[in-house]
């Protein structure tokens, strides 16, 4: 049981919040409240092998004997304090079981009296039994009278090799006072061993940054003055962690608690399920938001989660993608208090789990309405950042721009690539007089209650000459009418099982699309088979799924509603192929297979850090010379088979203004309207608001953007695939500037006559 229950504390990211749980737990039993008496220092030896947690409370020999034993329901001794934590004993002792793989150790010394208790993990016929110490004298150290504190301490600061004279000035002050410590020794981090001093190095590096975004270290670093040092060397900023709470969204600032109501429903049998004791200041939801999406990377995508709190502590995290799978759920995150979960609404020790109560399943239900409301806000609030016009007008400018770059580029060595079969053109037409919808003798199937892209066409014919349509009206022509209908800009949904024809019709020339075959399907589980080797950024990868029917039927060919929970890792196509996106890391693809919420299969998708190189990604798709310049939050042609809130790179402060080299987007470059500099050029209006997106003073600088990525095209044509130091790589782009400065004059011409051309 030990074994099965323990594995998630064994990981350093998991284990270490525990152990500085356990020291802030200590200085609480003992009444010491003021944030600069509770000391606790992280201490990692110079050859990154050991870790230990030193505080100056101290414990006695009764709570050692609590201690020792697992689930113990009185070791945490809660009711001595309101801010304990604590629960059954076991976070910090399963890390000196899994995370070790030599031994470890507590030694603690109060009133004089010194014991010392701990685990050999080498021998598996000892595993979580704790044992007894020996000192030099034979004799067991259990309460031993302790006349030198200080000796005692530096002899164990000498596995870390520092002192007590080379701890922070309040640590000394405290420990002085005090004469009491409790330190918590790991001999052989497992999460250290079997790396090369490179990669140890960074993952200790990053470990203040880990404990600062933990949900299990957030009351201990706000309460406690906890610093994390290398022998004798501060890391991090050097002093005491702070929890720095996200930027809050622009407009979502301060969203109020909102209460839980005193009854709810469970979604499984629509019957009022009481919530407990507790008025509105002990019972609520608490959403905050975050400027920038948490979902960027491993390390922020860890507070991108509801925290749930029973009175005490927390007692569960739940992904935020999980309870509201749209990309803007990205920004938020909060905590659901509920003084009336107790036991019986959780599942192990891990924290991460809540039972299938109707409790829970009520709870969970209301919450993921109350954060789908706000991340729908949000959404609203990012698409009318601009009008339709402005964008239009902006991204036509970039098209124009892009051809202007022809007359300086050589066309036959390029640097694009076509974005599917269908890339971008120059031209486009207006009035539709064919669409072609999927393809020719396909059934396209997929599960009842999801909502699955459609890849359609609509061209205006003329004279032999077949230009686009962008966003046609077009409308839903059905069999078998009430079984599927068409959302958003073009995507099917899925309302009840069966099998029809489609078509897609023009609202104004009446023009009909060929006929589709439909298949709903009654879809019970997904099987995901994530590949084994990580892959390269910029890598595609077809993902194994297989979908079992309700009478256990299995299918290997549907479409489904995909997505990726932190886009910047990637995106899905609804057959399943994957494209690794430009950061290293972990992706949770996570697919849809039936109408309620919980209907959702997931995998993960490790990426390397190396990456595909352009040309591999390009070879074969015979694409344009030039990529193609548009407008983050623009829809990219070419990408029909992705989700519609994958089809685009939405931009934000976090991101430079131009972005390019991104493997998942081989030929196009995305301008972004919203970055630190673009919003610097946007803010200085006589009116002070932002410019618009159709402004000569931003159109101008649009074409200065464009100048910078001319330069680039320039110097890659010219280097080819030949080496360049960073002299020469400097010269080129000199020679560049000078080759090309002419486009700038015929870019702002190209400017006035196209707002002339608007009046």
């Amino acid at each position: 049981m030990l074994d099965q229950s323990t594995g998630r504390f064994q990981s350093v990211k998991d284990g270490l919040p525990e152990l500085i749980k356990n020291s802030k737990d200590q200085y609480s039993r003992l009444r010491v409240l003021d944030k600069d008496m509770r000391q606790i220092l992280i201490l990692i030896s110079t050859d990154m092998t050991r870790l230990a947690v030193l505080d100056f409370g101290g414990a006695r020999v009764e709570q050692f004997d609590q201690w020792q034993v697992w689930s113990s329901r009185e070791a945490s001794q809660s009711n001595l304090a309101q801010d304990i934590e604590g629960a059954h004993g076991n976070g910090g002792k399963s890390f000196m079981v899994r995370g070790s793989t030599r031994e470890s150790y507590m030694c603690s010394v109060l009133d004089r009296r010194i014991t010392k208790m701990g685990f050999r993990n080498d021998d598996p016929t000892l595993r979580y039994r704790p044992g007894r110490y020996r000192n030099e004298a034979g004799q067991t150290v259990y309460a031993l009278p302790c006349p030198d504190v200080e000796a005692v301490l530096d002899s164990e600061l000498a596995h870390f090799y520092t002192s007590i004279e080379h701890l922070p000035k309040e640590a000394k002050r405290v420990f002085r006072e005090r004469q009491a410590f409790t330190i918590l020794h790991v001999d052989g981090v497992l999460d250290w061993e079997g790396h090369n001093s490179r990669v140890r190095e960074r993952l200790i590096q990053r470990l203040p940054e880990d404990l600062r975004i933990h949900s299990q270290a957030a009351l201990t670093i706000e309460s406690c003055s906890v610093r994390v040092f290398r022998g004798q060397t501060p890391l991090g900023t050097g002093g005491v962690l702070q929890v720095q709470e996200p930027e809050p969204y622009q407009g979502f600032e301060n969203l109020p608690r909102i209460p839980i109501p005193s009854h709810l429903p469970d979604p499984d049998t629509n019957e009022a399920v009481k919530t407990g004791r507790g008025g509105p200041q002990e019972k609520y939801l608490e959403i905050k938001t975050s400027a920038q999406s948490l979902r960027l990377s491993d390390r922020t995508k860890a507070k991108n989660a509801l925290r749930i709190r029973n009175e005490r502590n927390i007692v569960a995290n739940k992904a935020i993608a999980e309870l509201v799978p749209m990309s803007t759920s990205g920004f938020l995150y909060g905590t659901l208090r509920v003084p009336g979960i107790t036991d019986r609404d959780l599942i192990g020790i891990e924290r991460e789990y809540l039972a299938d109560t109707a409790l829970v399943r009520a709870l969970l239900s209301w919450a993921s309405e109350r954060l789908r409301e706000v991340a729908e806000q949000i959404q609203q609030a990012q698409s009318s950042r601009e009008s339709p016009i402005e964008r239009e007008r902006a991204n036509d400018v970039l098209s124009r721009f892009r051809e202007l770059m022809r007359q300086f580029l050589n066309p036959e060595v390029g640097s694009g690539g076509d974005v599917g079969p269908n890339p971008p053109p120059t031209e486009w037409g207006t009035n539709v007089n064919e669409i072609v919808l999927e393809t020719e003798g396909r059934t396209l199937r997929f599960p009842l209650g999801t909502t699955v892209p459609l890849v359609f066409h609509a061209y205006e014919v003329s004279d032999g000459t077949k230009l686009p349509v962008r966003r046609p009206d077009l409308q839903l022509e059905c069999s078998n009418p009430g079984l599927v209908t068409i959302v958003g800009h073009g995507s099917l949904a899925g309302l009840r099982q069966g099998v029809c024809q489609i078509r897609l019709v023009d609202w104004e020339s009446h023009v009909r699309s060929n006929p589709v075959t439909v298949e709903v399907l009654n879809i019970e589980r997904l099987q995901i088979d994530s590949p084994e080797c990580a892959l390269k950024q910029g890598e595609r990868k077809k993902i194994t799924i297989k979908a079992h029917g309700k009478d256990g039927t299995a299918f290997e060919d549907l479409v489904y509603q995909a997505g990726v929970d932190e886009l910047e890792m990637g995106r899905i196509g609804r057959s399943g192929v994957f494209t690794a996106g430009r950061h290293a890391g972990y992706a949770t693809i996570r697919l849809r297979f039936g109408p309620d919420e919980r209907d959702n299969a997931t995998c993960q998708i490790q990426i390397s850090d190396e990456r595909v190189e352009r040309d591999t990604i390009d070879r074969g798709r015979g694409g344009p010379d030039i990529p193609y310049l548009m407008i983050c939050g623009e829809t990219a042609p070419g990408y029909e088979h992705l989700s519609e809130e994958q089809r685009t790179l939405n931009g934000g402060p976090e991101y430079p203004t131009i972005i390019d080299q991104d493997p998942v987007w081989p030929n196009i470059v995305w301008i972004n309207p919203y970055s630190k500099e673009s919003e610097k050029v946007r803010g200085h209006a006589r009116t002070g608001g932002r410019r618009g997106l159709h402004t000569t003073t931003f159109q101008q600088f649009l074409a200065i953007k464009a100048f910078e990525v001319l330069r680039r095209l320039k110097v890659a044509q010219e280097i080819g695939d030949n080496q360049a130091t960073s002299v020469e790589f400097l010269q080129y782009l000199a020679q560049a500037e000078m080759e090309t400065a002419d486009f700038l004059d015929a870019a702002y011409d190209l400017i006035d006559r196209m707002l002339v051309e608007a009046d």
